[in-house]
C-alpha cells in the first residue's frame, strides 16, 4: 500500500479537492485531510487509520473494505458513500451525514455518532456494538436490541 503525502506539510494536503479520482488501496494513516473534497472518488481498500476528515465531503465516494479506525471524521458529509465492509471502530463520528449511504457488513463499535443523520440507511448486519448514538437520527423503524 502505497503511502500518501509522507513528509508533505500537512497544511498543503487540508482543503484539497479530489473530487472523482481514483486513489484506490492509498495510505492516509495519521494525516490532517480536514475539509478536503473527496466527493465521489474511489477509495475502495484506503487506510485512514487515525486521519483527521473533520468537515470533509465525502458524498456518493466508495470506502468499500476502507479502514478508518480512530479517524476523526466529526461533520463530515457521507450522504449515499458506500461504506461496505468499511471498519470504522472508535471512529469520531459526530454530526456526520450517512444519510442513504450503504453500510452492509460495516463496523462502528465504539463509534462516536453523537447527533449523525442516519435516516435512510439499512442498519441489518452493522456493527453498532458500544457506539453513542445519543440524539442520532436513526431509520424510520429502527429498534435498538439489547
Amino acid at each position: 500500500m502505497e503511502k500518501c503525502f509522507e513528509g508533505i506539510d500537512e497544511d498543503r494536503v487540508k482543503n484539497q479537492d479530489f473530487s472523482g479520482l481514483d486513489l484506490s488501496n492509498r495510505d492516509f494513516s495519521g494525516v490532517n485531510l480536514s475539509l478536503t473534497n473527496f466527493k465521489c472518488a474511489n477509495l475502495t481498500g484506503c487506510n485512514f487509520t487515525g486521519a483527521d476528515l473533520e468537515g470533509s465531503w465525502l458524498q456518493g465516494a466508495n470506502l468499500t473494505n476502507a479502514n478508518l479506525i480512530h479517524a476523526n471524521l466529526f461533520n463530515a458529509n457521507l450522504f449515499n458513500a458506500d461504506l461496505t465492509g468499511a471498519d470504522l471502530t472508535e471512529a469520531a463520528l459526530g454530526r456526520v451525514n450517512l444519510e442513504v449511504a450503504r453500510l452492509t457488513g460495516a463496523n462502528f463499535s465504539g463509534t462516536n455518532l453523537t447527533n449523525a443523520w442516519l435516516r435512510g440507511v439499512n442498519l441489518d448486519g452493522v456493527n453498532l456494538s458500544d457506539a453513542n448514538l445519543k440524539g442520532a437520527t436513526m431509520p424510520k423503524g429502527f429498534k435498538f436490541r439489547k
